[in-house]
């Protein structure tokens, strides 16, 4: 397997909770990667940060409302928003990974990418 599909499966699998039994967890890793593309398909590969197109391989997803947290919406379309990779960690870098939201995110395009703030708030 290539190493960027391998990486990209890691990452989809890295989410699937322990307790569940093969079965349930292949189901699980069927309806996060169905999620994805559903959330790049919806944003048109366009970064909510910086309002550039980016490939499937320079794309992450970053959850409004926490993953972690927000545990119900971690497959809902409507709580999910396309990043460049260097977009999502430079706005981690600067929250320090504290519980995300959409304020904050979009309060990260206002101070960081003005001239796409306008379509995010």
């Amino acid at each position: 397997m290539h190493n960027s599909k391998m990486k990209r499966k890691r990452a989809v699998d890295q989410w699937v909770d322990i307790y569940l039994t093969e079965a349930e967890k292949q189901i699980q890793i069927k309806q996060e990667r169905e999620f994805k593309k559903k959330v790049y398909r919806k944003w048109k590969g366009v970064c909510y940060i910086c309002g550039q197109k980016c490939s499937k391989h320079e794309t992450n997803l970053h959850h409004l409302s926490g993953r972690s947290w927000a545990k119900l919406d971690r497959i809902n379309v409507e709580n999910a928003v396309v990043v460049h990779k260097r977009c999502h960690k430079r706005y981690h870098k600067y929250y320090n990974h504290k519980r995300s939201s959409k304020w904050m995110l979009v309060e990260f395009v206002k101070v960081n990418y003005p001239e796409n703030y306008e379509k995010v708030k």
